[in-house]
């Protein structure tokens, strides 16, 4: 047996942590043990004899591997299951506009709607999902501009008819929408009561006076309408879950300030059903400081009820993002598909695809299926050596767009958002699952 190259061995506070990458499995001992298991780890035929159970945890969690292994091939595994695992996540845009003009907000906000004739195109291609590709569940993601905008006339009859279509051949079905959250109404929450809508994530630009002027309502507070109607929402949909991401920069978020105007607008009861994700605003610089206070927020929200997301960057699921999986598609609302819902253009030329009449897309770039699923990262010589390959995964799938389905050496950081080293990512991930 020989020690895998993806275990990390890390010390936060007595403890140290043993965290392998390749199946995110870990165990922690007293700090003062770490010489006697890097001991175990370098040497486990010698020192692992009378210690069966323990010798079953290390291989278990692949802490230890045959010593003629390559590991590349088991994460290559698990990352082409990730990759062709068909629950199909749909994210579909009614619309590019939008009621807000935040100003780190990167889309141009069209006033165009999806029309009824690219509908049906949906429509045929949901079914076509379900009865020629043989789904196993169905997830509509609901995105924009502001989604909201188009419920009426898309968002309802299209989440209908998906739901109707999911429940007559046995198929799981689920609905949720990214959202400023201004425009929900008790009218069209009670709307979405059969559609199985069950999530939202609606944004906060950090405190009361710095939401405000960035998200600028006429004569109200944007900041206490929106929590108005996260209560709103908790009260009608009683399945539904909010998670409220907190768009931080240097100045607009102090935890103290923003729990106290959080707690005050909430009600008590909907504590549980709320949740919060913490992401820096991609324009400002990471800093310690901020990773401080982030943690001191965590912390704090927790002990007074709410739950928080995990502030990791870890992709524990295998593959790079959302994009990289073939069963995950975005429909733009003049009915041209892209991969990535984190980009600027969307202009005709940058489209991936198209639906067709039968609902089949249509990929405008030869043998795409077969360039952009080809497994990038294993072909990078800097990433088959990296020991943060499980955790990366390399170059960002629109870059590799970019640069017209080419692998292309990338800046690797080491790091990613919200101010996290992965070590403490992997950290954190110990921690809060301990």
């Amino acid at each position: 047996m020989k020690h895998s190259c993806y275990n990390f061995l890390l010390e936060k506070d007595e403890y140290l942590y043993c965290f392998n990458a390749s199946t995110f499995k870990f165990f922690n001992l007293k700090k003062e043990y770490r010489a006697l298991l890097e001991k175990v780890l370098l040497y486990p035929d010698e020192r692992l004899t009378d210690l069966p159970n323990f010798r079953k945890i290390l291989i278990e969690g692949r802490f230890l591997v045959d010593d003629f292994e390559n590991e590349l091939d088991y994460i290559y595994k698990r990352n082409q299951d990730a990759i062709n695992i068909p629950d199909y996540k749909l994210t579909v845009l009614p619309t590019f506009s939008c009621n807000f003009h935040c100003w780190y907000c990167i889309q141009h906000h069209k006033r165009d709607f999806m029309t009824e004739s690219t509908m049906e195109l949906v429509k045929k291609h949901i079914f076509y999902m379900i009865r020629e590709k043989h789904i196993q569940s169905l997830n509509i993601e609901w995105f924009g501009g502001e989604p909201l905008l188009g419920f009426d006339k898309v968002i309802y009859p299209l989440t209908l008819l998906a739901k109707t279509l999911c429940e007559q051949h046995g198929i799981p079905f689920k609905s949720s929408a990214t959202t400023n959250g201004y425009l929900f109404t008790k009218e069209m929450l009670e709307k979405m009561k059969p559609l199985n809508m069950v999530g939202f994530q609606i944004t906060l630009d950090g405190m009361r006076e710095f939401h405000d002027k960035i998200r600028v309502a006429p004569h109200k507070s944007s900041f206490d309408e929106i929590l108005k109607r996260v209560n709103l929402i908790c009260d009608i949909l009683e399945n539904a879950n909010v998670k409220i991401r907190i768009n931080y920069d240097n100045e607009n978020f102090d935890p103290d300030i923003f729990l106290e105007q959080i707690s005050s607008r909430l009600e008590e009861k909907h504590k549980h059903r709320i949740s919060f994700l913490l992401r820096k605003v991609w324009q400002v610089k990471m800093s310690d400081e901020n990773k401080e206070r982030n943690i001191r927020f965590v912390q704090e929200a927790k002990n007074q009820g709410f739950n928080v997301s995990p502030q990791t960057y870890l992709n524990t699921n295998y593959c790079r993002c959302y994009a990289c999986r073939k069963y995950y598609n975005m429909i733009a609302p003049n009915g041209n598909i892209y991969k990535c819902t984190a980009q600027e253009d969307y202009s005709e030329d940058r489209a991936l695809g198209r639906l067709n009449p039968d609902g089949k897309i249509e990929w405008l770039i030869p043998d795409f299926e077969e360039r952009y699923f080809d497994y990038r990262p294993f072909e990078n010589e800097q990433c088959r050596e990296c020991k943060y390959l499980p955790l990366c995964w390399g170059e960002c799938p629109r870059s590799f767009e970019v640069a017209n389905l080419r692998a292309s050496k990338f800046k690797c950081v080491k790091s990613r958002q919200n101010d996290m080293s992965f070590e403490e990512s992997i950290l954190e991930y110990c921690v809060s699952n301990s």
